[in-house]
């Protein structure tokens, strides 16, 4: 999964269980609350997990949606893969200012409302 991450310009992946009633959810998540990667794996569905990310730090959330890929074994696949999810989930769209002003203009409907102090 780190791996996969990487793909991503995702570092520091770290493994949590949730339990919430009977059901445990698997899933690795950066720890900076302000922007971080979130991976769950889907119950059920072995090979298959969602991705969403929480760039907050830039105005950008509450998440940019859940993601749905299979973790292949096949490194040209995962790496197909990581391609088709970049436009989401690229770490590098948001720390690049270029970059986040053309995604901030292409999705205004993500942005979070500015508070008043």
């Amino acid at each position: 999964m780190r791996w996969f991450a990487s793909l991503l310009n995702w570092n520091g992946l770290q493994l949590q269980w949730v339990r919430l009633d009977e059901e445990i959810i698997v899933s690795y998540v950066t720890t900076d609350i302000e922007f971080h990667i979130q991976i769950n794996e889907l119950r059920n569905h072995p090979g298959l997990h969602q991705a969403t990310t929480g760039p907050f730090r830039y105005g950008i959330g509450p998440h940019v949606g859940w993601h749905r890929f299979e973790l292949f074994d096949d490194d040209a696949r995962l790496l197909a893969e990581s391609q088709r999810l970049k436009p989401f989930l690229d770490r590098q769209q948001f720390r690049d200012p270029a970059r986040r002003v053309l995604w901030k203009k292409a999705h205004p409907e993500l942005l979070l409302k500015k508070r008043k102090q």
